[in-house]
């Protein structure tokens, strides 16, 4: 579907089929964001812009209901595709600047200062949070009911992180992990049968800690009670999910000044110096933990006021005018 959002005419969302306009996670955020960059743009009516909801495959979607002006500068933000898919050159025929979600380190061409620098007018689009997690008061870490925190999917990509959590883990359960390392046969179906409609709960394998996984995509704890697990955690681990190392999670979490134990993350602005963990290999989460010193070196308001300045729609906004106005 395409449409335009009231209030924002110069603002044209295009919606695929692998989504819904009604279910949509993030569009009052993305909405907070836009006006944001309006308002920095002095609602400057040079600029036309696009906003796409769509997977990789859905290319076609886009272009086939673009509303490009010929005389103004087409801006794209593509929101969804975890893959990290770099849109074809029929895409930059008709826009001058791509923001693009999920951008992956191998496609960039060079690396300037530390930060990734892509195809000529590509730039990496931050994710933004769910508009239904409340955003709710800052507790100093210390006042914090729970030592660690995560509620999430099983799917194949979590099962090293799963078994590393679970220190009653099966002889069978590490053999499918093999199989599915090295994609032999059998790892599949295995994991199907062993975790597939099922939930488990790790919460008694470490103190003041709340970890369970459950089976398929928000399918845990509604959003009001995991925003409130957020508010009351001092550590909340952020794993990959199907594709990439970027989730919700990890913006939610760091806006509710959490210590955010993560994978490793891309070489973009909006994460350099963030003040997170980032582990190459979860088996080294217990020496992470055990670590007094470096967990007591985070402070919830650090974290909070890095999230306001480099993660927020606010923030946002201010990334990609400053881009904008840079490349005129």
């Amino acid at each position: 579907m395409k449409c335009i959002l009231e209030g924002f005419k110069n603002l044209v969302v295009i919606v695929s089929s692998s989504y819904k306009f009604d279910s949509l996670l993030e569009l009052e955020s993305f909405k907070s964001f836009f006006f944001d960059l309006n308002k920095l743009l002095d609602f400057n009516s040079n600029y036309h812009f696009h906003v796409f909801w769509g997977m990789k495959n859905e290319e076609n979607v886009l272009l086939d209901q673009v509303e490009i002006i010929s005389n103004k500068l087409n801006v794209l933000f593509w929101i969804g595709d975890e893959e990290g898919y770099i849109p074809s050159d029929y895409v930059f025929k008709r826009f001058k600047y791509v923001f693009k979600v999920h951008l992956r380190d191998r496609d960039a061409i060079k690396i300037e200062n530390g930060i990734n620098v892509y195809r000529d007018g590509l730039f990496h689009f931050p994710l933004l949070t769910i508009d239904e997690v409340p955003e709710l008061p800052i507790l100093p870490l210390a006042k914090r009911k729970h030592n660690l925190y995560y509620c999430g999917n099983l799917n194949k990509n979590r099962l090293p992180f799963y078994l590393v959590l679970n220190r009653k883990a099966k002889l069978y359960e590490y053999l499918i992990a093999f199989l599915l390392k090295y994609n032999l046969r059998g790892g599949d179906r295995l994991f199907n049968v062993c975790y597939n409609g099922k939930s488990f709960d790790l919460s008694n394998f470490y103190s003041n800690s709340y970890i369970k996984f459950y089976s398929g995509f928000n399918n845990g704890d509604d959003y009001k009670t995991y925003a409130k697990f957020l508010q009351n955690s001092k550590i909340v681990l952020s794993p990959k999910g199907f594709y990439s190392t970027e989730c919700f999670r990890f913006y939610e979490a760091m806006r509710q000044g959490c210590i955010v134990i993560t994978e490793g993350l891309p070489n973009v602005e909006c994460y350099k110096g963030a003040p997170c963990i980032r582990l190459k290999n979860w088996k080294t989460l217990s020496s992470v933990l055990s670590d007094k010193e470096l967990i007591d070196s985070f402070s919830s308001d650090y974290i909070k006021d890095f999230y306001n300045k480099k993660l927020s729609p606010n923030a946002i906004a201010k990334y990609v005018n400053d881009i904008l106005i840079r490349n005129i």
